[in-house]
């Protein structure tokens, strides 16, 4: 009895958050696992509560993340059901590191036999369904949206010949057909088929499709029939009776199978009963998918409408029950891509060879100078100390996304110098167009009314936000998700002893300069951060939307905008600035409506205009990744008490310890989480560190012939020449056709 009132007493310290006590029972001995009375875990109780210091503990202490109560639910699905944010996302990171590491919950070491034994029974054919011998749906017709979706995606990937310009497809999997009948609406050039029950098989030659002209159609189970398989421009995955380590070996298989630049899809079923295991899966395909080179974009489609208990009469099991389908889109390197990786391969090994006696010789004093340095994080890049009018300046990024939100850059010329970090969310699209075209307009602004002013600033934000939406409608037949991708934007303008700073969303501008006694360094925050995490802003938002009760909601352990996204301004995010796109039923394919009477963000940018002093130092430019770990007299304080070489590096580097000590890990642990799973560790973080030398105050700022260099942080942490910085290293589904017109 001792020991079960020591649980006990562990699930209502759990509940009430009462860190201290959570410690002392473990450390006393009391069971993590535990279920009490009624069914629950010391986890359950502390996740249902948004308790995460305790959710941190447990974890820590053993407690298993994927034990369900009697209602079939997980930690993670309490702490998504209660919007408690910060608990999920340890949770989240528990379960992956756990699939990644320990093994994998969804494999099942019967599935070949349950495969085999699935094939040897006979099947039954509705109308709407077909179910095996136990009643099972293998395929249902509540799925015909889905299977076109998916149909669309793989048909999309380019190739040629056939009618439609769509080439070679493969579907693994016929079922009732619902994706081949999408996929021939494409008129591919050739359109494989690979089915493996014999009933299934009987019923496609009944129906006519072994008289299709460009239909062929392949007999056998897909591992046994790989040989008699090539290369395709599409290719979707659905097949029942098998696992997810099935799904695990056709995809390593990918790379022969898929051309590059093709697009990849299958059906995500993965737990379709229990909404946090399905993320877990989600994740963990993702980052398996990058491993053999691919990127995986997921859409979310709602189905919740398409799902009436109607639908299930007659079946054995709901084999879904989620009310968002993630339709993954999954696309091949490019050759460009794939020469880069071998040249960034061939210059590693070269480097391994070459390199080592050399850097020996200067480690130990650089190590004398500045502190020892880690090595081994190839997701951080840097650009070390390089000129400006006024000094020198300093580029380091460190990568946490699958693809790299984050862009930066440096213009200079012998009168002035222009600096911008453009922080994207939602996908990289808009951060990397900003960067291609904020300061083409900032000049020709400038150049027209002969000098840089605030007026001209904001011209030049007024025309990148045209020309972005002017994109969105273009592509909007095809891509209409691309008006829910966005981008925060912060630039500084140094000319004729003015500094000019503007910003849209929560990147940061911070300048040291020297206090009033002249021997103090102070941080001076020079932009206001657009985020409604900061009440003034909120009450800002809530303010021009009188008639809207819900304009900013507290959810997922944060203050966002409709329940969306937490930044007030940006470029981008058109379905937030244009009702009508918002509602319009081809962007509601691909996300729930936003129901807007008028534009709930705008890009109307924060502008600080500023006479330089002589006790101005240096200016900290970071995006929100930075602002998240270290206050603004932390960075500060970095920058004033270290060497100037490496300085953005550092500033990043002890962004990154932080975020590790809030998991209770080292840097070096840090380092050897792969992107895509790091960004539950940090954001990507850019940070730009401008020294202040000298203030000119005699040379006057020209545009009309002027020579400027740009230096330009990789589009990819893995794209190592900043000259090829303007292709999407993972172009997104159709993305590539509508961008190259720019």
């Amino acid at each position: 009895m001792a020991d079960r009132a020591a649980e006990e007493l562990l699930c209502d310290a759990a509940a009430a958050g009462d860190a201290a006590q959570v410690s002392t029972l473990l450390a006393a001995g009391a069971d993590p696992a535990f279920f009490d009375s009624d069914g629950m875990t010391p986890l359950m109780h502390a996740a249902r509560h948004g308790r995460a210091a305790a959710v941190r503990l447990l974890l820590d202490a053993g407690a298993p993340w994927n034990a369900l109560s009697p209602s079939g639910l997980s930690a993670g699905d309490l702490a998504m059901a209660h919007a408690h944010g910060d608990a999920l996302d340890l949770l989240l990171d528990a379960a992956v590191r756990a699939e990644l590491v320990l093994g994998r919950a969804a494999a099942a070491a019967s599935a070949p036999a349950a495969d085999r034994a699935y094939l040897a029974e006979r099947v039954a054919f509705g109308e709407d369904r077909i179910v095996d011998a136990e009643s099972k749906a293998v395929m249902m017709a509540w799925e015909r949206p889905l299977m076109e979706a998916h149909a669309r995606a793989v048909c999309g990937g380019g190739g040629g010949g056939g009618g439609g310009g769509v080439g070679r497809v493969l579907n693994v999997g016929f079922g009732m057909g619902l994706v081949d009948e999408a996929i021939q609406k494409y008129e591919p050039e050739e359109h494989t088929i690979v089915e493996a029950h014999p009933d299934v098989y009987d019923r496609m030659l009944k129906l006519g499709w072994g008289e299709k002209k460009n239909v062929k159609i392949v007999f056998g189970r897909w591992q046994d029939v790989l040989p008699q398989l090539e290369s395709y421009d599409g290719i979707f995955f659905d097949t029942y009776g098998e696992y997810y380590e099935d799904m695990r070996e056709f995809h390593q298989h990918l790379p022969r199978l898929l051309k590059p630049g093709g697009i990849y899809s299958y059906f995500n079923g993965l737990c379709g009963d229990n909404a946090f295991f399905h993320v877990v899966y989600c994740q963990l395909i993702s980052l398996e998918l990058a491993n053999l080179g691919y990127a995986t974009q997921f859409i979310p489609l709602p189905v919740k409408d398409c799902l009436s208990e109607q639908v299930w009469e007659g079946v054995k099991q709901k084999y879904w029950q989620l009310d968002t389908y993630h339709l993954p889109v999954v696309q091949a390197e490019t050759d460009s891509e794939r020469r880069r990786r071998r040249r960034r391969r061939r210059r590693e090994r070269e480097r391994e060879r070459g390199v080592e006696m050399m850097v020996r010789s200067w480690i130990r004093p650089l190590e004398r100078c500045f502190g020892r340095f880690g090595v081994g994080d190839g997701l951080l890049w840097d650009l070390d100390l390089k000129p400006h009018a006024m000094g020198e300046f300093s580029i380091a990024v460190v990568q946490a996304n699958n693809a790299l939100e984050d862009q930066g850059q440096v213009l200079t010329s012998p009168s002035a110098t222009f600096v911008g970090i453009y922080d994207g969310h939602g996908g990289p699209e808009a951060s990397r167009f900003v960067r291609s075209r904020l300061f083409t307009h900032l000049q020709r602004f400038a150049s027209e009314q002969g000098g840089l002013s605030a007026e001209v600033i904001k011209k030049a934000f007024a025309a990148t936000e045209e020309e972005f939406l002017h994109l969105v409608k273009r592509s909007w037949a095809a891509r209409p998700q691309i008006a829910s991708v966005g981008s925060c934007c912060l630039i500084g303008a140094i000319a004729d002893g003015m500094l000019y700073v503007a910003n849209l969303g929560d990147s940061r501008a911070v300048l040291g300069r020297r206090g009033a006694d002249g021997r103090a360094v102070v941080a001076e925050r020079l932009s206001k951060d657009h985020n409604v995490a900061v009440e003034e802003v909120r009450k800002e938002v809530v303010a021009l939307h009188p008639d809207d009760s819900h304009i900013v909601v507290y959810t997922r352990g944060v203050w966002r905008i409709k329940g969306i996204i937490q930044v007030s301004r940006s470029i981008g995010d058109i379905y937030l600035k244009k009702p009508e796109l918002s509602s319009d039923p081809l962007f509601r394919q691909f996300g729930s409506p936003v129901p807007l009477k008028r534009p709930v963000i705008t890009a109307e940018p924060s502008i600080l205009v500023r006479k330089l002093k002589p006790n101005d130092l240096f200016l900290i430019f970071a995006s929100d990744g930075l602002w998240e770990q270290l206050s603004d007299e932390a960075a500060v304080e970095i920058v004033v008490n270290n060497p100037r070489a490496g300085i953005a590096k550092r500033l990043v580097r002890a962004a990154v310890n932080e975020a590790a000590k809030k998991r209770e890990l080292r840097y070096d642990d840090i380092k050897k989480i792969e992107k895509g799973v790091r960004r539950h560790f940090h954001d990507d973080i850019t940070v730009i560190v401008i020294y202040l030398d000298h203030h000119r105050q005699g040379t006057r700022f020209q545009l009309n012939g002027a020579n400027f260099n740009c230096t330009s942080a990789p589009v990819d942490i893995f794209s190592f020449n900043s000259d090829d910085s303007e292709e999407p290293l993972h172009p997104n589904l159709r993305m590539d056709t509508a961008w190259s017109q720019y």
